[in-house]
C-alpha cells in the first residue's frame, strides 16, 4: 500500500499546486480585461418611450386580462451588436460553415 500512495501520492499533489497556479493565471488575466455588457440602460426620456411603447404592445398582443408593469427598461447595446457581427463574419470566412456562438465579449482595460 505505501508504493502505491508513494507512486501516486505525489502525482497528486503537483497536480493541485499547478491547478492552484492556473486558477491564478486566469484571474490576474481577467484583471485585464472589461465585459460589454449585451444591454444597457436607457437613459434618454424619448427612447425610453419608443422602448415602452414597443414593449407594451408586445405585452398587449400576448394580452390575456393580464396587467403588466414595466421595471426595467434596456436595450441592446450597440458596441456588443456591431462587435459580435464582426467575429462571426471573421470566422465564418476562416472556417466556413461552422457553428460557433458568441457567449460574451470583453475588452481590454484602458
Amino acid at each position: 500500500m505505501g508504493f502505491f500512495s508513494n507512486l501516486f501520492g505525489k502525482k497528486a499533489q503537483e497536480n493541485s499546486v499547478t491547478v492552484s497556479q492556473q486558477v491564478a493565471v486566469r484571474e490576474k488575466e481577467d484583471d485585464n480585461w472589461e465585459t460589454i455588457p449585451k444591454w444597457i440602460k436607457v437613459d434618454d426620456p424619448d427612447e425610453r418611450r419608443k422602448i415602452a411603447l414597443i414593449a407594451s404592445s408586445i405585452a398587449k398582443y400576448d394580452d390575456n386580462g393580464k396587467e403588466y408593469i414595466l421595471k426595467n427598461l434596456e436595450k441592446r447595446n450597440p458596441e456588443y451588436r456591431k462587435l459580435g457581427i464582426i467575429v462571426a463574419s471573421t470566422i465564418n470566412f476562416m472556417v466556413p460553415n461552422s457553428t460557433q456562438s458568441i457567449t460574451s465579449i470583453k475588452k481590454a482595460k484602458s
